[in-house]
């Protein structure tokens, strides 16, 4: 005989997982939106789907190839299990990984000759012109030189430390099966995958985020969550609260739970959010402005083996009380101002529009019991 399970109250925000799931149609890519306060997950979108439909009464043979032999891979969960380079939306990392180690200084100055030199490789810097930029501008500018030297100062050893504190390389405990915990290379790693010893060029590489650097769409919003909060993010969940079956039972809300703190001097978080503003105002993300909202983020255009660059777009809105924060990738798309930028903002206007978090907080979902009627008492259907 059945037996009725729980009953679960979600976090998903309808109307802006209806709108991510809208901007990536067509495309193969993720969007992952948290409330930076809870670890609640408001948007969880894979693109390319497949119809729930097609399991009803068995899979035909061609419906079965067309899921399961796809090289589009539909069944992959790109939030929570799909691994890319983070590319410079991984410069946040770089500068806290400074921080931690006493080298972080807003004020120094690095000369670009407009691309970096990784080896015998250049890696060129797209938005700006050959100059000499302090953090701000170089944050604000994407520029490779300066990030790609600042992790080659701080080493992959500290790089590591930093990230797998941030929560890179490892799981999040996400309420939802399949969650990969990426790679952030370190001496031994490079050693053991290459047969080598890290360099410098490693160094560089992991910096601006390249390399043999791998993660999550998931682990890029809670960083963003992370510098919202000036330091702390929650264990990110689907389910905000379960009832159980049976008269009389009341529901379970989940609390928010800690998952990683990171301390650092009011300053450091003002120069950092300050820069990641920058990069909407008057840098990569231009294309993320919202009309009477501030929002803070940076952009990454990620070199791979598969074609053209994957687009990034990370960070948090509004800047002065962080209501959302996101990550938005989307495959072999070209650059993240231009292709994923533009989709954060509509999930930032959706999410933001008025008087959401005021149905939030006044809802009664939490309140309503579900009453399980036994097949043979239920009403005859039209």
């Amino acid at each position: 005989a059945p037996v009725p399970g729980n009953s679960l109250v979600l976090s998903i925000d309808l109307a802006t997982q209806k709108v991510a799931k809208e901007e990536l149609a067509g495309r193969k890519g993720a969007v992952v939106a948290i409330d930076p306060k809870t670890g609640e997950v408001l948007a969880f979108v894979s693109t390319p789907g497949y119809d729930l439909g097609i399991y009803e009464n068995g899979l035909s043979q061609a419906e079965s190839d067309s899921i399961y032999l796809n090289k589009n891979v539909p069944l992959l969960k790109r939030p929570i299990g799909g691994l890319y380079p983070p590319g410079s939306t991984f410069k946040i990392v770089t500068a806290m990984a400074a921080y931690q180690a006493g080298i972080f200084d807003a004020h120094s100055r690095v000369s670009c000759p407009g691309y970096l030199l990784v080896g015998n490789r250049r890696v060129r810097c797209e938005n700006h012109p050959a100059a000499t930029y302090d953090f701000h501008m170089a944050f604000t500018k994407s520029c490779n030189s300066f990030f790609g030297k600042l992790g080659q100062r701080v080493g992959g050893d500290r790089i590591k430390e930093t990230a797998t504190e941030l929560g890179f390389g490892v799981v999040s405990g996400i309420d939802l099966p399949g969650e990969k915990k990426g790679v952030v290379p370190d001496d031994a790693f490079v050693l053991k995958q290459h047969g080598r010893n890290y360099s410098a060029g490693d160094a560089n590489n992991v910096g601006i985020g390249q390399g043999d650097l791998l993660v999550t769409p998931l682990q890029m919003a809670l960083l963003a969550g992370l510098v919202a909060n000036e330091g702390v993010n929650y264990v990110p969940h689907v389910v905000r609260g379960v009832l159980p079956p049976g008269e009389g039972s009341k529901i379970k809300v989940f609390e928010p739970k800690v998952l990683h703190k990171f301390d650092a001097s009011p300053q450091f978080w003002q120069t950092l959010k300050s820069a990641m503003k920058n990069v909407v105002v008057a840098g990569t993300a231009r294309a993320a402005q919202v009309a009477n909202v501030s929002v803070a983020g940076k952009t990454g255009s990620a070199e791979n083996s598969a074609g053209r660059t994957h687009a990034w777009f990370v960070g948090y809105a509004p800047y002065e009380n962080p209501k959302i924060a996101f990550a938005v990738l989307v495959e072999n798309a070209g650059h993240g101002g231009s292709v994923a930028a533009p989709i954060a903002k509509k999930v930032i206007e959706t999410y933001l529009r008025t008087n959401v978090q005021a149905q939030k907080e006044n809802s009664k979902a939490l309140d309503i019991s579900v009453k399980l009627t036994p097949d043979d008492e239920a009403p005859d259907e039209p």
